[in-house]
């Protein structure tokens, strides 16, 4: 008699919730593991959109040179763009501008990664041509499938440059420099100056920002030969809230937009 008791009363009742948290709390553990298992599943097989938005077919047509925009899909989206250059085949030439890539090659150095990069292209001769975009630029010389490239951004020499005259009134500020610029292109380009004050961001620039201003209350507009050095006397203005007062040089972050 004592001994079939024993065996009904195996488990104690504390051993008993023990096992029922256990099977409770891997059980919540493995739902965890197979939504992640679902999710990696889901990104890693979500294929990549890619749009040809800007492009440029060389004189010849043996070469077109494109920005590419990429989108992934997916909860891992992703928004990008990219610089390359389509190289013709076995007589193929470009007919229109946005063929379907066939043999293309990554440009390395141009570009930002941003989806919202403009670039304006422009063939020089049948093999080379250049890439202006923001305050950056390229020159590439295509050879096949390979390919040389210049690029860097667009700078004002400071050792050259100095400031001619600093104003202020209750709310603006206004400097007149004397810059020294260079053209490293083979092309001629124009441009316009704006300067940013230190620890900007895109999100104030356009209301920190120093300006030029023509006679019509457009950015002023200047222009350089092909590789070929200026001096521009510039005039800015801008808001005093973001600038020091009594500057007595040329305000730092120069930013020189081409095209």
């Amino acid at each position: 008699m004592e001994t079939k008791q024993s065996k009904k009363n195996k488990y104690s009742a504390g051993e008993i919730i023990a096992g029922i948290i256990g099977i409770v709390f891997f059980g919540i553990i493995g739902c965890y593991i197979v939504i992640i298992v679902g999710f990696c599943i889901l990104t890693s097989g979500a294929g990549s959109t890619i749009a040809v938005y800007e492009t440029s077919i060389s004189p010849t047509g043996l070469y077109q040179a494109e920005a590419v925009r990429t989108m992934g899909g997916g909860a891992a989206g992703y928004d990008e763009s990219d610089f390359r250059v389509e190289v013709a085949e076995d007589g193929f030439e470009f007919s229109c501008k946005g063929d379907e890539p066939f043999n293309y090659i990554n440009i390395a150095g141009l570009g930002t990664g941003s989806a919202f990069t403009q670039y304006d292209i422009q063939w020089i001769s049948d093999d080379t041509f250049t890439v202006i975009y923001g305050t950056r630029y390229g020159q590439v010389t295509m050879n096949g499938k390979e390919y040389n490239i210049r690029n860097g951004e667009f700078e004002i020499d400071r050792k050259k440059s100095y400031l001619i005259s600093y104003e202020e009134s209750d709310e603006e500020i206004y400097y007149n420099c004397l810059l020294a610029i260079r053209n490293p292109l083979d092309r001629r380009i124009l441009f316009h100056i704006e300067c940013a004050p230190s620890g900007w961001s895109q999100r104030n620039v356009l209301k920190a920002r120093l300006y030029t201003e023509d006679e019509k209350g457009e950015p002023q507009s200047f222009s350089l030969e092909p590789n070929s050095e200026g001096m521009f006397n510039v005039s800015l203005k801008g808001l005093k809230s973001y600038w020091e007062s009594e500057e007595k040089e040329v305000p730092e972050n120069v930013l020189i937009f081409a095209h």
